[in-house]
């Protein structure tokens, strides 16, 4: 971790400045940071979205020719018709780079809700 840098020593007062800068915010700093990433990641949320279980993706397949995506769990059990727009699947594609976005995200989520909560703690104390 770093020290505060040189250039605000002077606006600091005596005794503050050997603290790490990110000893200096406030908790709701901390929060509205955190708030704004889950922000962020909900608007993902929709692409990392099995349609038809309504959970993040796991092992994601695409469909051809309509190009929307299920979980391979989920589509297993359908008779080869695209549940969003109906069309006939002639074959199904793994999807890996999503598949790696769907699981950051995922990891993403709970290290926010547990930094979230962290804060919570932190600031009722």
């Amino acid at each position: 971790m770093q020290a505060v840098s040189t250039h605000m020593d002077e606006q600091l007062p005596e005794g503050v400045r050997e603290y790490p800068l990110w000893m200096l915010c406030p908790s709701w700093w901390y929060d509205l940071q955190v708030q704004k990433l889950v922000h962020v990641e909900d608007a993902l949320a929709s692409n990392c979205t099995c349609m038809l279980c309504l959970e993040v993706l796991k092992h994601p397949i695409t469909c051809v020719p309509g190009g929307h995506t299920y979980c391979k769990a989920c589509f297993e059990d359908k008779n080869y018709e695209c549940e969003e727009c109906g069309k006939q699947v002639t074959q199904t594609v793994r999807n890996t780079a999503l598949e790696a976005i769907c699981s950051k995200f995922e990891f993403k989520q709970q290290a926010l809700l547990a930094i979230q909560k962290a804060i919570n703690k932190a600031s009722s104390e």
